[in-house]
């Protein structure tokens, strides 16, 4: 199931980009190619992960597959990042 979630996702109102990859127990999330640490979010619901006080839930189109996902931290709320093409 994580791999499914795994990708690229670009945010046009944050000029932002987050790389998801499976990790030993949720998702690790790199954010804009960043060298430091990478969080590891947990999974806290269905297609919902948490690391801190930051939140991702994925979005799938009608047939399941995911298609971006929605950012929530202390500062913002829902910011959408679109899945970038699989190539």
């Amino acid at each position: 199931e994580m791999q499914a979630l795994s990708g690229r996702y670009h945010s046009d109102e944050l000029l932002a980009v987050f790389e998801a990859t499976p990790g030993k127990n949720g998702l690790m999330v790199r954010a804009n190619d960043s060298a430091g640490g990478v969080p590891e979010f947990l999974p806290v619901a269905p297609d919902t992960f948490q690391f801190r006080q930051s939140l991702l839930h994925f979005r799938r189109d009608k047939a399941g597959k995911v298609v971006g996902l929605e950012y929530t931290n202390p500062l913002l709320r829902k910011v959408k990042f679109t899945r970038a093409a699989d190539r």
